[in-house]
């Protein structure tokens, strides 16, 4: 098992990573108080260590989890497919 520090030090880079993230999504739109979307969310940045800022927290939701209600293969799926697929080819 991981030590503490080492989950304080990893759920860090998490929340700064998803900052990142809604750094690089932010469309600069001004609030009436004067601050940005990206300037609010950096006010509550702690609830990244646990949310995904992309997602909306419903599990039913068609945009955020598209893959999981429609049945689609992720893309590492995918790609474990066409790579097995080509053992089969190169070893016939």
């Amino acid at each position: 098992m991981k030590d503490r520090a080492y989950r304080i030090a990893q759920k860090e880079r998490v929340i700064k990573k998803r900052l990142k993230l809604v750094r690089r999504l932010d469309t600069g739109h001004v609030f009436e108080d004067g601050k940005t979307d990206y300037e609010h969310q950096l006010e509550k940045a702690n609830k990244f260590g646990k949310k995904h800022p992309m997602d909306c927290g419903n599990p039913k939701c068609g945009l955020c989890h598209r893959e999981k209600l429609s049945g689609d293969k992720k893309i590492s799926e995918k790609k474990k497919l066409i790579s097995a697929e080509q053992q089969l080819e190169d070893i016939s």
